[in-house]
């Protein structure tokens, strides 16, 4: 190891910047910093954050929930994840090909909170992933309008997952051919889930706290979460559309 990641002070990893998963459990590590030219794209970037979660609690041989609420302290979070979690049901059986995920952000760690379980059908012949249900908890402080915190939510949702497994310009030797509306890959109407459930904590007396696109991060990382339940592959590229499906099972 460069001798001089040892005099390094230690940093404290705490939640900060777009969506990052508060209370990682994560007490005091030495690290070396670069400056990358390229941002990281937030979607993506949140997805690594937020699944690393789910893998650590894979590799302590942890349910993925209980191992999230065991590293925080945040009483506000645990409501949320608690919330989300009790009304999906999460923990049950599902049927072969389907798989649920979860994921929890603070949105930029001073906005509102959000914790979202989904479940998924993947067909394994064509690749193709179906988005089942949805149930999200929400606490952005003070409720004023609770009809439009959740149609921010599930807006929020179905935009992320049309995000993470249609959305990609298309090419050819020629140029672009994602053109316009009919020939860009998107989310329709048959992609919309059979279930969207949003619910909402409400904190009267409390400041009141941005929800505008806290369930974007959320809901990509526990789609790739739901998906690697399913088929027992963990995708690592956006968007997860069918033939990278196919490519990582095998088919």
């Amino acid at each position: 190891m460069d001798n001089r990641l040892a005099s390094l002070p230690p940093w404290v990893f705490t939640a900060s910047g777009q969506a990052f998963p508060v209370g990682n459990g994560v007490g005091t590590m030495r690290v070396a910093l670069s400056q990358l030219n390229q941002r990281v794209g937030d979607l993506t970037g949140n997805i690594a954050r937020i699944t690393a979660d789910f893998e650590r609690a894979e590799a302590a041989g942890a349910d993925p929930v209980a191992f999230r609420l065991a590293h925080l302290d945040d009483p506000r979070a645990k409501a949320v994840i608690e919330a989300a979690a009790a009304r999906f049901g999460w923990g049950r059986a599902l049927p072969a090909g389907r798989g649920a995920g979860f994921a929890f952000a603070r949105y930029k760690n001073l906005a509102a909170y959000c914790a979202l379980a989904v479940e998924v059908e993947v067909a394994r012949e064509s690749g193709r992933v179906r988005l089942v249900r949805a149930q999200a908890a929400v606490d952005a402080g003070q409720v004023v309008n609770p009809h439009g915190i959740r149609d921010q939510i599930e807006g929020g949702i179905i935009q992320a997952t049309s995000w993470s497994l249609f959305e990609a310009v298309q090419h050819d030797a020629d140029g672009p051919t994602s053109l316009d509306w009919s020939t860009y890959p998107i989310v329709r109407f048959p992609d919309v889930p059979e279930r969207l459930d949003v619910h909402l904590i409400d904190r009267p007396g409390s400041p009141f706290l941005g929800a505008g696109e806290v369930a974007q991060g959320p809901t990509a990382a526990a789609l790739a979460s739901a998906i690697r339940q399913a088929v027992g592959v963990r995708l690592r590229e956006l968007p997860m559309r069918p033939e990278l499906v196919k490519a990582a099972i095998g088919v």
